[in-house]
């Protein structure tokens, strides 16, 4: 439904780019989205929601993880979605990050994470 953009009603800006969505799903996958949409922000009211701190991928597989997609984690997008995740008070996929961390953490790679 999000991929078709079928009634979608709230636009992701992120740099120059966009994601179409729903404002219920994000809602309910996020604690940051619930409470910009439900306060009256002027985002809840124009249908535009800039996040330009926030990398355009780590949000494309945010958004495409609350529609029901697995969250894709690897070594080279686990801190962008991180910290996406922990910005817009997504829990969930706060933990699966850190899971993701602790399951893959070597002596290789442990100073660089």
């Amino acid at each position: 439904m999000q991929k078709e953009q079928h009634l979608t009603d709230v636009v992701l800006y992120t740099g120059e780019k966009e994601i179409h969505c729903h404002r219920t799903v994000m809602a309910a996958a996020s604690l940051f989205f619930k409470k910009m949409f439900t306060s009256g922000m002027k985002e809840s009211r124009e249908g535009e929601v800039h996040l330009q701190e926030i990398d355009f991928n780590a949000l494309s597989l945010i958004v495409r993880a609350s529609y029901g997609e697995k969250l894709k984690l690897n070594g080279d997008n686990v801190q962008s979605i991180f910290e996406a995740s922990d910005r817009l008070e997504m829990t969930e996929y706060v933990h699966d990050c850190i899971n993701y961390l602790c399951n893959h953490m070597d002596s290789d790679n442990c100073l660089d994470l």
